[in-house]
C-alpha cells in the first residue's frame, strides 16, 4: 500500500488522573483543603485561549472556572485555590477543558477520543475522629493553619539518622470507640509528574503504640491519646566524624490516617512533610606530596581527592596557585583552575596537579629552593564552603653548561662544526671561549686547548692570569667565564698552511664539550681608504691639494689603479703622485691636485668628486672609493700678459731713448684686487740694475673686479752708458697681505753703433723669430732623435709609467729655452713671420697647473711618438741662458695664459698617459685628447 501524506500541527488538550488535586485524600466536613486543578497539551502546536470548568456534580456547584491563555505545546498549566465541604459522603467533582469547542483538537468531543473531561469521587467524612501533629513544644495547635505549619518537619541529620514526630489522635465524637492508626513509608513526589516514589535512601518507620486505641468520648479524660511516629534512614551513618554519612536531603512525606475500628467511614488523614535539609560537605585528601620536588625545566604532581560528604550532588572547584607564579597544570588541562566533575554522595575523585620549575635564568631557581602551592577546593553552590591544602615542591640541584668558541663578536667552531679562520703569517689572534653555567650549582672545569700544530703560540688568559694551554676555572651558577685563547702563527707559515684547534671545557672523564675551529694562512687582499671630506680650492697658477692615505691591510702585493669622476667644465683634476704598488701592511699618501676655472664664485660645495682606488692581485680585486665635497674660497688671483703679437717688445731698447709696452692686468680671482704696481730692472744675478729709468702706469689699482681689466703701461728710458744686458724687466702687483701678479720680460739695449751682421740688417724682432724658429727645429729633432734611440739618457727622459712628479723648475727651463742669445755679432739667416712665431711660441707655453695657463714653457723631454710636429722649424738649438731671481722678493708666480689662448687641456680620468710628464701634459694634452678621444 503507498499513499502521499502531510503532517498537520494541531493542539491536544488532555486532563490526568492527578489533574483533580486534594491536598486531603478523605476531607472532614467543613475542613479546608488545597484544591488544584492541572491539564496538558500533548498536540503538537500551540494551543490559543479557551474556556475551563471545575464542578462539584453531587452538590451541583462550580468550584473553581476561567480562561486559560493558551498553552505551548508539551507544557503542563495548573490552578489553585481553597475550599471546603459542608456535606459528607461521596462528592464527585468533574473537570471540563475548552467548554466552548473553540480548539480544533486532535482529540475531543469533536474527533477522535474526548480527553477534554476527567471525573474523580472524594469522601468527605463527618466530624469523629482526628489526627493532630504536635508543636515543637509537646503543644496542640488550635487553628488548622497551625496544624498544616505543624505538620511540616525539618530532620537535624548532621546530628541525627531517626526523625521522631509527636502526633495526638483525638476522638470528637460521643461514646467510646476503638481507632485504628495506619501511616505511609517516607515516600517523594515524582519530579516531573503529580504522584509519590520511593526516595533513593531506605527509610524505616515505627509508632510509639500500636493501634487499635480505646478513646474515650469528647471531653473525657481518655478522649485523645499521643504517640511518636519514629522515621529513621538506613543509610545514614554518623559514627565517624571525618566521613560522615547523611541522610539524603530533600522534601518527603508521610500520609496518616485514623478511623473507626467499628466504622470505618469516620476517618480523618493528615499529611506530614519532613525536609531534609542541604548538607554541603566535602573532605579534601592530597597524596604525593613527600619528597615532592624536581630538576629546572621539569615538573613534579601529587594528587587532590575530593570526597563528597555531604547529603546531596555537589560539584567543587579547584584552584592552585604558586607563591612564586610557577606554571600550574590541573588534569589533563593548562589551566591552574578546574572543576571536578559532579559527585554523589560518599563518591570521590581525584585530580592530578602539576607543577612546572621554570628553566635556570642567572642562576636562579638556585638548588634547595622551595616554592609553596596553595590548592582552594570550593563549593559551587556555597561559596563559604571553602578547603585550603598547601604543598611544599622543593629544587633539586642542576649541574648544566654551554660553551661558546668566538673571534670579534662572532661566533666560530660549535661542535657539530669546524669553521675556517683566515689569518696572516705573524699574525696573533685571540679567540673568546665563553664557559657559560647553565645549572643552578657553581661548577668546576678545565679548559684545554689541543692544537694539530704544537708550534704555534698559544696562551690562555682567565681573569687576567696567564696560563700555557690548560687552565681551571669555577664558574658560578647562571654566570659565565670568558678565556682568552691567544694564539699567534709563525712568520714563517706558507699559504695553505693551517693548524686545527680542539678547545674542551671538561668536568669529569665522561662530562666535557669540545669546540673545534681551524686557522689557515691565506692571501688577503685588502685595502683601506682614508680621505677628507672636503678639498678647500683657491683660484690660481697652483693646485689645491687633497691628501688620501691608502694602506694595504692585506697580505698580498696590491697593484693600483687610480681614477677619479669626471669633473665639470672648466675645472683642472689631476694626481700628483699616485702610487702604483702596495707591499703589505705599507702605507702612502697620495694627493689629488684640483684647479678652479677663473672667476669661480666662492662656494661652499661646487660639486662632488668621487677618488677610486682598484687594487688587484691575479684574479681577485678590491675598490675602494672616497666622496669629497669641492668648495671654493677667496682667492686673489691677478693675470698679467703681454698685448699684441710681438713676445719680446722691449729687446733693443735705445740707448739714451725711451720704448713702451702695454700689460694687460686680468682679475681672474673671485675677489676685487686693490694694490700698487712696482717695476726693477735685475740682472742675470738678480741683481737691480741701474740706468734704464723704468716706469708703470698707473701706479696702483682700486677694487679691480673679477673678470674686469686693467691695461699697464711699461716705458724703459735706458741711459747711453746702460750695458746691452739681457736683463729682467719685473713688474709686481702687491698690497699689504703679499704679491698678487707678476710678470718677467727680458729687455736689452740697442747694439753698440758700427756694429755689422744679419742681426744689424733685419729688423730686432726678425732677429727673435729667426732665433725661436731655431730654437724650435732642434726640439722636433731632438724628438725624434730620442724616439729613435740614439741618444743616450741625459736625466730628461720620461718617467715611469703612470708616475707623476711634482713640476721642477718650470721658470728657469723657460728662460733657458727662450734665451736667443745677444752678442752683438751674433748672425742669422731665414725669415719667419709673426703668425708662425706666436704659433710656436703657443705650443711652447704650458704649465702644470690649470686655466689661467702659465706662459710658453718647454717641457724637459719630448713627447711620445706620434705628435704631428710643426711646420717651418729653423734648425739648430738656441743657447740656454742662466736662471735668474729676485732679490729681496718673492719668486714670481708662472704667468697665466691671455684670456684669448686655450686652457690647459684636463687630465684624463686614468691619469697622465704611459710615460708622459706633467709638463708634456700641458703642452701637448690637447693633442693627445684630440687624438685619443671621441
Amino acid at each position: 500500500m503507498t499513499a502521499d501524506a502531510s503532517l498537520i500541527s494541531r493542539p491536544d488538550l488532555v486532563a490526568f488522573p492527578e489533574s483533580i488535586y486534594l491536598s486531603s485524600e478523605s476531607p472532614l466536613q467543613n475542613d479546608i483543603f488545597s484544591l488544584r486543578v492541572s491539564w496538558m497539551n500533548q498536540g503538537t502546536a500551540s494551543a490559543s485561549g479557551f474556556h475551563w470548568i471545575l464542578e462539584d456534580l453531587t452538590e451541583g456547584s462550580i468550584l473553581m472556572e476561567g480562561d486559560s491563555q493558551g498553552v505551548s505545546s508539551s507544557q503542563i498549566q495548573s490552578e489553585i485555590t481553597t475550599r471546603s465541604f459542608s456535606t459528607t459522603g461521596i462528592h464527585t467533582l468533574k473537570l471540563s477543558l475548552d467548554t466552548n469547542n473553540v480548539l480544533d483538537e486532535m482529540n475531543d468531543e469533536s474527533s477522535g477520543v474526548n480527553n477534554n473531561i476527567i471525573q474523580i469521587d472524594i469522601e468527605v467524612t463527618a466530624l469523629g475522629v482526628r489526627v493532630v501533629p504536635l508543636n515543637a513544644d509537646g503543644s496542640v495547635p488550635a487553628l488548622e493553619e497551625d496544624r498544616q505549619q505543624a505538620a511540616i518537619k525539618n530532620f537535624d541529620v548532621r546530628n541525627e539518622t531517626t526523625i521522631n514526630i509527636p502526633i495526638t489522635i483525638m476522638n470528637e465524637g460521643t461514646g467510646t470507640e476503638a481507632v485504628t492508626l495506619s501511616y505511609t513509608n517516607v515516600q517523594e513526589k515524582h519530579p516531573v509528574f503529580n504522584y509519590f516514589i520511593s526516595p533513593e535512601d531506605a527509610w524505616t518507620k515505627s509508632v510509639s503504640q500500636t493501634s487499635p486505641y480505646t478513646l474515650g468520648p469528647q471531653g473525657a479524660s481518655d478522649d485523645s491519646i499521643e504517640l511518636i511516629l519514629s522515621f529513621e534512614n538506613k543509610y545514614a551513618d554518623l559514627s565517624d566524624p571525618n566521613t560522615p554519612r547523611y541522610a539524603r536531603s530533600g522534601t518527603f512525606y508521610v500520609d496518616v490516617t485514623v478511623a473507626y475500628q467499628s466504622l470505618p467511614l469516620v476517618s480523618h488523614s493528615m499529611r506530614l512533610t519532613i525536609i531534609v535539609d542541604e548538607v554541603d560537605d566535602v573532605k579534601i585528601v592530597v597524596s604525593g606530596t613527600n619528597g615532592l620536588s624536581a630538576l629546572p625545566g621539569e615538573s613534579a604532581a601529587f594528587a587532590i581527592s575530593a570526597l563528597n560528604v555531604g547529603n546531596s550532588q555537589a560539584q567543587y572547584s579547584v584552584e592552585c596557585s604558586s607563591q612564586n607564579l610557577w606554571q600550574i597544570m590541573l588534569g589533563n588541562s593548562n589551566s591552574s583552575s578546574l572543576d571536578f566533575e559532579p559527585l554523589d554522595i560518599a563518591n570521590y575523585l581525584s585530580m592530578p596537579v602539576r607543577i612546572f620549575v621554570p628553566p635556570v635564568s642567572s642562576g636562579s631557581p638556585a638548588a634547595n629552593f622551595q616554592d609553596i602551592v596553595e590548592c582552594y577546593v570550593t563549593s559551587t553552590t556555597d561559596q563559604t564552603l571553602n578547603y585550603t591544602q598547601s604543598v611544599t615542591i622543593t629544587v633539586l640541584e642542576l649541574s648544566d653548561y654551554s660553551t661558546n668558541l668566538g673571534v670579534n663578536g662572532n661566533d666560530i667552531g660549535t661542535n657539530l662544526e669546524v669553521r675556517e679562520i683566515l689569518i696572516d703569517s705573524g699574525e696573533e689572534i685571540t679567540l673568546d671561549y665563553s664557559v657559560i653555567n647553565e645549572g643552578n650549582i657553581e661548577i668546576e672545569l678545565d679548559v684545554i686547548v689541543q692544537p694539530s700544530n704544537p708550534s704555534w703560540y698559544v696562551e690562555l688568559i682567565v681573569n687576567g692570569l696567564s696560563y700555557s694551554k690548560e687552565a681551571t676555572i669555577q664558574v658560578p651558577a647562571g654566570q659565565s667565564t670568558v678565556v682568552e685563547v691567544i694564539i699567534i702563527s709563525p712568520t714563517s707559515s706558507l699559504e695553505g698552511d693551517f693548524n686545527l684547534f680542539n678547545i674542551k671545557a671538561e668536568v669529569s672523564n665522561f662530562d666535557y664539550v669540545i669546540n673545534s675551529t681551524k686557522l689557515v694562512i691565506m692571501d688577503k687582499l685588502s685595502i683601506d681608504l682614508q680621505s677628507p671630506d672636503l678639498i678647500e680650492c683657491s683660484i690660481g697658477v697652483e693646485y689645491s691639494f687633497a691628501e688620501f692615505s691608502l694602506t694595504n691591510d692585506g697580505n698580498s702585493l696590491a697593484e693600483l689603479e687610480w681614477s677619479f669622476s669626471l669633473p665639470p667644465d672648466g675645472w683642472v683634476v689631476g694626481f700628483a703622485n699616485p702610487v702604483t704598488s702596495l707591499e703589505p701592511r705599507q702605507s702612502a699618501n697620495i694627493s689629488l691636485g684640483i684647479i678652479p676655472p677663473i672667476n669661480q664664485p666662492v662656494i661652499e660645495s661646487a660639486y662632488k668628486i668621487t677618488v677610486s682606488v682598484t687594487a688587484q692581485n691575479g684574479d681577485r680585486q678590491v675598490v675602494k672609493s672616497a666622496l669629497l665635497d669641492v668648495s671654493v674660497i677667496d682667492s686673489t688671483f691677478g693675470n698679467m700678459t703681454l698685448n699684441g703679437e710681438v713676445l719680446q717688445p722691449l729687446i733693443g731698447v735705445p740707448k739714451g731713448g725711451s720704448q713702451s709696452s702695454d700689460v694687460t692686468l686680468r682679475n681672474d680671482g673671485n675677489t676685487a684686487i686693490s694694490g700698487d704696481l712696482t717695476i726693477v730692472i735685475l740682472d742675470e744675478d738678480g741683481k737691480l740694475v741701474s740706468g734704464w729709468s723704468p716706469r708703470i702706469s698707473p701706479a696702483s689699482i682700486t677694487m679691480l673686479n673679477p673678470g674686469e681689466l686693467e691695461t699697464l703701461k711699461i716705458t724703459l728710458n735706458p741711459s747711453e752708458d746702460v750695458s746691452r744686458g739681457p736683463y729682467q724687466v719685473v713688474v709686481n702687483l702687491s698690497n699689504s697681505d703679499g704679491l698678487i701678479s707678476t710678470i718677467s720680460l727680458q729687455t736689452s739695449s740697442s747694439p753698440a753703433n758700427g756694429n755689422s751682421g744679419l742681426f744689424n740688417i733685419v729688423p730686432w724682432y726678425v732677429s727673435v723669430g729667426i732665433l725661436l724658429s731655431l730654437a724650435i727645429v732642434v726640439v722636433i729633432i731632438s724628438r725624434r732623435v730620442k724616439s729613435s734611440g740614439s741618444i743616450n739618457d741625459d736625466g730628461t727622459e720620461l718617467i715611469a709609467v703612470n708616475a707623476y712628479t711634482t713640476p721642477g723648475d718650470v721658470g728657469g727651463r723657460r728662460d733657458k729655452v727662450l734665451d736667443i742669445g745677444l752678442a752683438s755679432d751674433d748672425m742669422t739667416s731665414g725669415e719667419v713671420s709673426q703668425d708662425e712665431i706666436a704659433a710656436a711660441l703657443a705650443q711652447s707655453i704650458g704649465s702644470q697647473f690649470s686655466q689661467p695657463a702659465p706662459p710658453a714653457i718647454l717641457p724637459i723631454g719630448m713627447p711620445p711618438a706620434g705628435m704631428p710636429p710643426v711646420n717651418q722649424i729653423p734648425q739648430g738649438m738656441p743657447p740656454p741662458l742662466p736662471q735668474k731671481s729676485i732679490p729681496n722678493l718673492p719668486p714670481p708666480p708662472i704667468t697665466p695664459l691671455q684670456a684669448n689662448q686655450s686652457t690647459i687641456a684636463p687630465l684624463p680620468a686614468t691619469g697622465l698617459p704611459p710615460g708622459w710628464t706633467m709638463e708634456q701634459w700641458n703642452a701637448y694634452g690637447h693633442m693627445w685628447l684630440k687624438k685619443n678621444q671621441p
